[in-house]
C-alpha cells in the first residue's frame, strides 16, 4: 500500500503543477458539462453559474454584504422567472409579488414541499423530513392539524395563555428593574423570556433566568446555528460545515428523549399536564401510526422554539434599538401606554384597539427589520 502510494505521488510530481491545474479543470469542465446535459428540461434563462459550485460565490458575496439588491440586475437581464444553480441542485427564483403568489397561494400544493434533497436538511430531519417544517405531504398537514389543535388546547389565542405572558412579562421587568439603572445586554432575558412562553405549553413549566435548564442553552444555540445560508441547501455542506453543528442537533435530541422519558414515567391520560403528555397519549391511542412517531415529536418541540423564540425575541430586541435611535417615537409611545394601561397593570390584547401609535410603531419594526434578519 505504502508503495502504491509513493508510486502515486512521483507520478504527479513528474507531471509538474501547470499539468495536475489543467488536468484538475478539465474535470471539473467535464462534470460541470455532463450535469448541465437534460434536453428533457427547457428552463428560464439565468445567468452562467461556475462548475460544482453553481452561482454560490455571488450569492454568498450577496449574503455577506446584506445587500439583496445585488441580485436585482439579474431580473433586469433574464426576467422575472430566473434559473440558478445552487451546486449542482436547479433552482427557479420568481421577482414578483404576483409570481409569488401565483407559485406559493395558488399552486401551495404543487411547489410548497420542504427541500429535504439538501444535504443538510437530510442530515438533521432525514430523508423523509420530520415535525412541521420539513415534513411534506399528507403526513405534515396530520402533524400540522395536531400541533395547532394541541396549542389552542394549551391557552393560544386564549385568556389562559394571555396570563402566563403577563406574569412572565412581570418577571422580566422585575428581573431588569433589579439591575437598578446600570447598563447591561437585555439579550439573554429576553430570550429566557420567550423560551419560557415556549416551556410552558411544551414542558408544562417555566424556568428562573438565573437557573436554566441544560436544554434552553442548547436549544437557543440550535435555533442561531439553523440559519445556514445558501451553502446549506447544497451537497457541498457535507465538506464545509462544521460538525459542532449537528453535535449540537444531536445533543438537543438526546435532551428532548430524555424530557419525554420523564413524562412517561409520571404519565397520567386523565391529567394531560402538557404538549408532551398530549403527545404520549396520541401515540398511546395510535400506536400502528407512522406520523406519530417520537421522531415527529422531537422535531415538532424544535420547531415550536424555532417557530417561536427566535422570531418573538429577535423582533423585542429590535424593538428596543429603534426606540433607542428614536426617542421621539419612544416618548409617543409611552405616552399613549400611560394614557391606556397606567402604571397599576400589564398590557392586554383588548387593548390593542385603543392603541393605535402603539401598533405602528410596532409594524414599523417588522418592516425596517423583518422576521430573520
Amino acid at each position: 500500500m505504502a508503495n502504491d502510494i509513493q508510486s502515486f505521488s512521483e507520478f504527479f510530481a513528474t507531471l509538474g503543477w501547470p499539468t495536475i491545474m489543467i488536468f484538475v479543470a478539465m474535470l471539473l469542465l467535464g462534470l460541470w458539462m455532463l450535469s448541465s446535459r437534460n434536453p428533457r428540461v427547457n428552463w428560464p434563462p439565468g445567468p452562467v453559474c461556475f462548475p460544482v459550485v453553481g452561482c454560490l460565490p455571488q450569492l454568498m458575496i450577496s449574503g455577506k454584504r446584506r445587500q439583496p439588491t445585488d441580485l436585482l440586475p439579474w431580473y433586469d437581464t433574464y426576467g422575472d422567472i430566473m434559473h440558478i444553480k445552487l451546486g449542482e441542485q436547479h433552482m427557479i427564483m420568481l421577482g414578483t409579488y404576483e409570481l409569488i403568489e401565483e407559485a406559493f397561494v395558488k399552486n401551495a400544493a404543487t411547489v410548497s414541499a420542504r427541500p429535504t434533497w439538501a444535504y443538510y436538511i437530510r442530515r438533521l430531519v432525514g430523508k423523509d423530513g420530520a415535525g412541521v417544517i420539513y415534513k411534506n405531504g399528507h403526513a405534515w398537514k396530520e402533524l400540522r392539524r395536531f400541533t395547532l389543535s394541541s396549542l389552542r388546547d394549551f391557552g393560544l389565542g386564549r385568556k389562559s395563555l394571555q396570563e402566563k405572558i403577563q406574569d412572565e412579562a412581570r418577571y422580566l421587568v422585575q428581573n431588569i428593574e433589579n439591575e437598578n439603572g446600570k447598563a447591561f445586554s437585555p439579550r439573554d432575558r429576553i430570550g429566557k423570556a420567550v423560551s419560557n412562553i415556549i416551556s410552558i405549553v411544551v414542558f408544562g413549566a417555566r424556568y428562573d433566568y438565573e437557573d436554566t435548564p441544560e436544554m434552553l442553552p442548547v436549544l437557543e444555540e440550535s435555533v442561531r446555528m439553523n440559519k445556514g445560508g445558501p451553502l446549506a441547501f447544497t451537497n457541498l455542506a457535507r465538506f464545509f460545515f462544521p460538525k459542532k453543528k449537528f453535535a449540537l442537533v444531536d445533543k438537543l435530541y438526546c435532551l428532548i428523549r430524555q424530557e419525554v422519558e420523564r413524562h412517561r414515567q409520571s404519565f397520567d391520560p386523565t391529567d394531560i399536564r402538557d404538549f408532551i403528555d398530549l403527545y404520549i397519549k396520541v401515540t398511546q391511542e395510535r400506536l400502528d401510526s407512522k406520523i406519530f412517531t417520537e421522531w415527529n415529536v422531537f422535531r415538532i418541540i424544535f420547531d415550536l422554539y424555532l417557530a417561536g423564540t427566535d422570531t418573538t425575541a429577535n423582533t423585542l430586541r429590535w424593538s428596543l434599538v429603534h426606540m433607542v435611535n428614536h426617542p421621539d417615537v419612544q416618548k409617543r409611545v409611552q405616552q399613549e401606554i400611560d394614557q391606556v394601561i397606567g402604571q397599576g397593570r400589564v398590557a392586554k390584547m383588548e387593548d390593542k384597539a385603543r392603541m393605535p401609535f402603539t401598533e405602528a410603531t410596532i409594524l414599523e419594526v417588522f418592516r425596517m427589520s423583518p422576521v430573520g434578519k
